[in-house]
């Protein structure tokens, strides 16, 4: 596996815990042929449920919403992007993602289950479309 670095120190630790997970998921029986999408979100759900909830009286995790690139990529899955969910939950998930190379991943999760299942899964697929090419370029996947 190539050794890069290009985020935080908390962040690349999560990374490397994510890597652990997938290769869990792969010798719990997923199939080899498994897409790589679901196998990062699967295995960004099974970091999600380590992660305690986070207490009603702290403060939530603040952080910039990502806007949309030079490219004109979203960090939105289609569904979300294009669908008519309110303004609100596309900029909550924005944030969400923001939060993760900001902060950290565990941070952007536990900040997540605040939320309704919806921006949840929402936020999921929008780390997993942001976490793919660089999961990819580093052989983790």
């Amino acid at each position: 596996m190539m050794q890069v670095k290009n985020f935080s120190e908390s962040l690349e630790k999560d990374l490397q815990r994510l890597h652990v997970e997938m290769g869990a998921s792969r010798k719990e029986g997923a199939p080899v042929s498994q897409m790589e999408h679901t196998l990062v979100k699967q295995s960004l759900e099974r970091m999600a449920e380590s992660i305690p909830m986070p207490h009603p009286s702290q403060a939530p995790a603040r952080a910039p919403a990502i806007t949309v690139q030079a490219t004109g990529t979203s960090p939105l899955p289609g569904y979300l992007a294009k669908g008519d969910q309110p303004e609100q939950i596309k900029q909550e998930v924005n944030r969400l993602v923001g939060l993760v190379f900001s902060d950290s991943i565990s941070t952007a999760i536990a900040e997540s289950k605040r939320h309704s299942p919806f921006v949840q899964d929402a936020f999921h697929d929008a780390l997993v479309d942001k976490l793919l090419p660089e999961l990819k370029k580093r052989g983790m996947i």
